[in-house]
């Protein structure tokens, strides 16, 4: 298994890389504030029921759905601003698809998803970084064990709070996350709730 970075190496690992993470929330957050505007997503819904060569006749737009000249050219610029119709000669092409890209690329960004990528048989429980179906299996009780663990660093002492922090990253459950680290051996935890990688986990997190 592949040694995973922890948490601060990771961050420090992608510093330089910054500007693109940026650049993704961002996008992601006009996308979001645009929909957010009900006469924008009826204008989106309008054009994507006519052909591309009509979908340019903002005036008949407008007028389908009662709103005035001068709205109805503002909710074109913004949905054209951050790429949701882009025009393409006299016709208008909808990027519908952009949501999907857009999601796509938070994945890429996403710390939990991109761990995942050295535990491939635990991502069908998971969507955009969350945990959505507990394993039943023993062996994949056992890899969301070893997953959680790798939160964790060697030889460092974990509150019960810090590690209810660290692992509330995965899923909101932390009191049967921390149960199952402690059932599988993962972790140990003393009798005042402190916390510890235990040497077989991270021997084997570090091959």
């Amino acid at each position: 298994m592949v040694r995973v970075p922890s948490v601060t190496a990771q961050m420090t690992a992608h510093a330089t890389g910054q500007a693109t993470v940026t650049a993704v929330l961002a996008t992601s957050a006009a996308l979001l504030t645009t929909l957010a505007d009900p006469d924008a997503v009826r204008v989106l819904g309008w054009m994507l029921e006519r052909e591309p060569g009509e979908r340019a006749a903002v005036s008949r737009c407008g007028q389908a759905l009662g709103l005035d000249a001068r709205n109805t050219a503002r909710l074109y610029g913004r949905l054209t601003a951050v790429g949701l119709i882009a025009a393409d000669g006299p016709r208008i092409e909808v990027r519908a698809d952009l949501l999907r890209d857009t999601a796509h690329e938070l994945d890429g960004i996403n710390p939990v998803v991109r761990r995942l990528e050295d535990f491939p048989h635990l991502r069908p429980m998971f969507s955009h970084g969350r945990l959505t179906s507990f394993p039943v299996e023993d062996a994949h009780l056992d890899d969301l064990a070893y997953f959680l663990a790798s939160y964790f660093d060697r030889g460092v002492s974990y509150t019960e709070a810090e590690v209810n922090e660290i692992v509330r990253e995965v899923d909101d459950d932390v009191a049967t996350l921390r149960r199952l680290m402690v059932d599988v051996g993962v972790m140990t935890r003393d009798r005042d709730s402190v916390y510890a990688l235990a040497d077989k986990a991270a021997d084997l997190l570090e091959l």
